[in-house]
């Protein structure tokens, strides 16, 4: 086990970060507790699609009070959540991100031939 005193939060208690490795692990579970545990896990990973997805989903509408058109409404915000992978896959290899990504390099390398300029006067002087 290894641990990192890495400074200090605003309250001065100590901040650590701890990394442990388990090389054997014996557990002996029933069945309900098995169906607990997958239960859970079945909650966080929807919990983190459901963060990615947010903004798609119908805010007016819970399926405990099914109101009128609520099956477009999630229909919908199906579409739009494989839309969005959808796009965010293509915005990688359009013409459109490409040309942003060469402006960002032509920037940066100004930007740092000027700092080197910069430097160069303030050390020559």
């Amino acid at each position: 086990m290894q641990v990192n005193r890495s400074g200090q939060l605003d309250n001065n208690n100590p901040q650590y970060s701890i990394n442990a490795e388990i090389t054997g692990l014996v557990m002996s579970l029933n069945e309900v507790q098995l169906q607990q545990i997958l239960i859970l896990w079945d909650y966080l990973s929807t919990s983190e699609l459901r963060n990615k997805y947010w903004r798609y989903r119908p805010w007016c509408s819970l399926l405990s009070k099914k109101m009128k058109g609520w099956q477009i409404l999630w229909w919908r915000y199906a579409q739009e959540s494989i839309l969005s992978d959808v796009r965010k896959r293509l915005r990688k290899s359009s013409w459109r991100y490409f040309g942003q990504r060469l402006s960002s390099c032509r920037k940066y390398v100004n930007l740092y031939k000027t700092k080197l300029d910069f430097l160069r006067h303030y050390q020559g002087s």
